[in-house]
Formats: C-alpha cells, sequence, structure tokens
C-alpha cells in the first residue's frame, strides 16, 4: 500500500481523522474534537469550545452525534454534549454510519441504531462501517458481509473484504493470495489476479500487478497502464503516484499534473493536499502551488469543512506535542498541548 510517513507520535490524531481519507467521508462542520491534556470536548468552527474537554476519547461527529469515552465505557453525545446513548461499550468503529454504528460488547461487534438499539447483536470477532448497506464483519477468521437487517450476503470464506464503493469491493482469498473484485452477493466481477488493490474511487481503482502499479475500470479493463511503484485513489479528479520515489498527481486520463517531487503526501480534500518535504508537511492546491507553506510535524491530515488537524511542534525534553486546527490559508484557529500515552501509562 501507499509509503508514508506517519508517525507513532500522531497515531492519536490518525484515529480521529481516519475517516476523513475514507470514501471522501465528511465529518459534522459545527463540532471538532481537541484534546488538551489528554482530555476530548470538541470545539467549534471558530475554535471556541462548545463541549468541556473531560473524556479519555472522543471521536468525530457523525450524523450529529459523536461516540466518547468515559471510565473506559464507550457512548454517544449529542452536539450540545447531552449524553444520548449510555456509556456501555467496551469500543466503538468510527461512529454512525447510513444509520448504524459498529460496538463492542463482551468481545463481540454488533450494530445500534441512534436509540441504541442492537439492530445486529453483537456476534461478529470485528466489523466496519456500512457503506451502500454493506458492511464487512469477521465470523471464525473469515470475512463476509451483511445487509442492514443482518442478513450475511456474502459467506464468511474470504481472508480480506474491503469497503465497498460503486457496488465492487476488493477481496481476497489465502488459496491464492490475489485481489480481485466481488459484487454485493460475493460474485466475482474482476478476477483475483492482482497483488494488491484499493477501493473504487469515481470509476476506477488503483491495483498493483507484476510490481507496478496501474488503473483499471468496473470491467477490469487497465484504464491507466502499469507505470508507477506505488498509487493512491483518486478524490477530486487527481491521485497520487509515487515515480523514482517521488509523489506526485495524475488525472482521471493519466496525464501527470504535479510532477513527482515530493516525499509523501495525502488525497485532495476540498482543493488541497498535504505533501511532505524534508521531513515537513504543508499544502498544495491542485496546480501544485504551495498554500500553505511546510512546516507541520508527521501526521497532518486533510480539509473538513475549512479546518485540518496538523501537529504543529513537539519538545523533545518535555515530550508535549503542540497540536493545532489551521485554516486553508494556514492560519491556527486554536492550539494544545498534550502527551503521547503509552500502554504501560494507562494500564
Amino acid at each position: 500500500m501507499k509509503q508514508t510517513a506517519l508517525s507513532l507520535v500522531f497515531l492519536v490524531m490518525w484515529v480521529l481523522t481516519f475517516s476523513i481519507l475514507q470514501l471522501d467521508a465528511q465529518s459534522e462542520s459545527t463540532r471538532y474534537p481537541f484534546f488538551p491534556a489528554n482530555k476530548y470536548g470538541y470545539i467549534d468552527r471558530n475554535g471556541k469550545e462548545v463541549i468541556a474537554p473531560k473524556y479519555e476519547a472522543g471521536l468525530e461527529f457523525r450524523e450529529g452525534l459523536a461516540a466518547v469515552c468515559e471510565n473506559q465505557k464507550w457512548g454517544f453525545i449529542d452536539a450540545s454534549g447531552k449524553v444520548v446513548i449510555p456509556f456501555q461499550f467496551e469500543d466503538v468503529y468510527e461512529g454512525f454510519y447510513e444509520g448504524l454504528a459498529a460496538v463492542q460488547v463482551d468481545s463481540r461487534w454488533g450494530y445500534i441504531d441512534r436509540s441504541g438499539f442492537f439492530v445486529i447483536k453483537p456476534q461478529y470477532e470485528r466489523t466496519g462501517f456500512f457503506s451502500e448497506a454493506l458492511a464487512v464483519m469477521v465470523r471464525n477468521g473469515k470475512s463476509g458481509v451483511v445487509d442492514r437487517n443482518g442478513n450475511i450476503v456474502v459467506k464468511p470464506e474470504f481472508d480480506f473484504i474491503g469497503i465497498y464503493v460503486q457496488g465492487l469491493a476488493p477481496a481476497v482469498r489465502v488459496k491464492d493470495g490475489k485481489v480481485g473484485y466481488i459484487d454485493s452477493l460475493g460474485r466475482s466481477v474482476i478476477a483475483a489476479r492482482y497483488e494488491d488493490g484499493l477501493t473504487f474511487s469515481q470509476g476506477l481503482a488503483a491495483v498493483h500487478l507484476n510490481g507496478k502499479w496501474g488503473y483499471i475500470d468496473k470491467t477490469g479493463k487497465t484504464v491507466i497502464p502499469f507505470a508507477y511503484e506505488f498509487a493512491d485513489r483518486f478524490s477530486e479528479g487527481l491521485a497520487a503516484v509515487q515515480v523514482d520515489e517521488l509523489w506526485g498527481f495524475i488525472d482521471l486520463n493519466g496525464n501527470m499534473i504535479i510532477v513527482p517531487g515530493y516525499d509523501s503526501c495525502g488525497t485532495f480534500s476540498e482543493g488541497l493536499v498535504a505533501v511532505e518535504l524534508d521531513g515537513v508537511f504543508g499544502y498544495i492546491d491542485k496546480a501544485g502551488k504551495i498554500v500553505v507553506k511546510p512546516q507541520f510535524l508527521p501526521g497532518t491530515f486533510g480539509f473538513v469543512n475549512g479546518l485540518t488537524l496538523v501537529g504543529a511542534a513537539r519538545d523533545e525534553q518535555s515530550g508535549l506535542i503542540t497540536a493545532a486546527y489551521i485554516d486553508m490559508t494556514g492560519k491556527r484557529i486554536i492550539s494544545w498541548k498534550y502527551t503521547i500515552l503509552t500502554r504501560t501509562d494507562t494500564d
């Protein structure tokens, strides 16, 4: 998969913003998680604290609710900070998608609705979020797919199934170790012949064959030749590709729009993308023009409704990290300090 310089130091940021990079999903614009002194709360678009930082962990608002953790149990709050689903779950995956949220009870995963009622009882070893009314689950170490009523529509016989996008999902069986694409009933649509493959985006999927990456359409036809060391999914008409260990961007026709010259990069979001030069990150536009000068730590992500979370500085002596939300000009809206907790710290 794509090589980046994401650091362990910013794993917590990755957890908070992972969903930004998946399916171009956008979080609610009115609330953003922040975590001064390692307690999670929420700010508004202007950086004003609207929910006090008091939780052990907190995820983005999804469909009007956010998952938060208190006393090692997860529940959900609304935009006012009111607890609407009590703290009772061992874990939560991402939050609500298509009206359902994956939660863990007694080491098993199931799905609840916005009232907290279990629509699909906890029974799976792992689950994902719903996309196109389907969710991937794992039972007895094998991946399958369920619908919103809990009906198994793809039997758990795959070793990996990705997220459904545009009706198809990448899937792997260990017996051949190759990636192909299946439909919503588990039928093979694109034969398993690739060493790796990403989800479809804007009609194309990046796939790896014979040591190189290229792009195929939904019929399996190669539309952008296998010419890249690595390749990412398309977002806003552009995809990141790696040539001679440097990253640039191509369009949907395979034309090189931004010449490879970056050590790593993200995906375009709201017209900008994070790029790395000499160990620090900044933002460029679709013409390759630097909009926000590279200055941020590894673990810098895409914009959501005009703001993005960045690592602004690290004090090597104290271990304190300065995190911040910036706007699309690079202006800091709010910043705070926190430390990275290790497993020993939290045991």
